[in-house]
């Protein structure tokens, strides 16, 4: 059964010995009675993981290798003693003639013997050792085996008697299996509704965020920046009339510098089909640090015409 006091499906509150969540549905499962006379429904504590004993193949194959190696060596004591024997039996032949022989040839027969009875005391008892060791290991592999084989039998036995137990208490409480159905069903429901909710938050947020993205995009691209940078003029305040007598061009200028400046001047170039006409200038003494100035530059330009902004200093 979960921890008393919270479901582990939703993590809303349950009261002590409560068999169900009041909110999401979630069947909680009481420790089963011990019933020491039934033994199909023990479960047997057998741990479901393989015991670190080697394999079968590489206990055959740790044996052979010490079997090569063994014979390897035999076959080198063995290979000496022969030889030694050998060319006993010879310098024997030649010092001390036929009569010696005999003695030297036994003593080589002896020898020869004795190194091959010796090779086969080494070789016989390692290659039986080895193989019983081989067989007692895949002994214990299929044990093994055998274990995790009656370990996930049991699991699947102990899940399906589970299956079953809620099939029938199912059955026998209709209502409460409704109930429980539409709990979760309305809780589908709400989940569903709170990721719409905030999908859309979320859309929104990106809309906002781009409007605004695009109004810092246009507000930069509408800047004039004169001399020093900080000094700007915002093109969307500019306008222009004209009069009798002369042209006006009105804008605004910012000063985003950190510090004052004596005196503003804004250059600008009136122009009629093409050609430049006339030139209009407006100044400013003392614009201090963050300030705007509003200017209005006169020129002597009479019928239609065309301005631009030519200059924006200050110092």
């Amino acid at each position: 059964m979960d921890p008393v006091g919270h479901c582990a499906t939703c993590g809303s509150t349950v009261p002590e010995g409560a068999r169900f969540c009041a909110h999401c549905g979630r069947a909680f499962q009481e420790k089963p009675a011990p019933q020491p006379t039934s033994r199909l429904l023990q479960r047997e504590p057998v741990p479901t993981t393989a015991s670190p004993t080697a394999s079968p193949a590489s206990g055959g194959k740790a044996a052979l290798i010490t079997i090569v190696v063994i014979g390897l060596i035999a076959t080198f004591v063995w290979h000496w003693a022969f030889w030694f024997a050998l060319i006993a039996y010879v310098v024997t032949l030649i010092y001390n003639g036929r009569a010696g022989a005999w003695s030297a040839r036994s003593a080589w027969i002896w020898f020869a013997a004795l190194s091959t009875a010796f090779a086969l005391l080494i070789v016989v008892p390692v290659s039986v050792s080895s193989q019983r060791e081989a067989q007692q290991q895949l002994v214990r592999h299929q044990q093994n085996e055998q274990r995790r084989a009656r370990a996930v039998a049991n699991q699947k036995r102990s899940e399906w008697q589970l299956h079953v137990k809620r099939l029938v208490w199912d059955r026998a409480h209709p209502l409460e299996v409704a109930r429980r159905k539409a709990v979760a069903v309305e809780a589908r429901r709400q989940r569903a509704a709170e990721r719409t909710r905030v999908a859309a938050v979320a859309v929104a947020q990106e809309h906002a965020n781009q409007a605004a993205a695009a109004r810092r995009r246009a507000a930069e691209a509408s800047m004039y920046h004169g001399t020093p940078d900080c000094l700007v003029l915002d093109t969307r305040t500019l306008s222009s009339e004209s009069s009798d007598y002369a042209s006006y061009v009105t804008g605004k200028v910012l000063n985003q510098c950190d510090r004052d400046f004596g005196y503003v001047q804004v250059e600008i170039n009136f122009y009629k089909g093409g050609s430049l006409a006339n030139s209009g200038l407006a100044n400013a003494n003392n614009l201090a640090a963050g300030a705007s100035w509003s200017f209005r530059a006169i020129a002597t330009v009479e019928g239609s015409y065309t301005y631009r902004v030519e200059k924006v200093v200050g110092f």
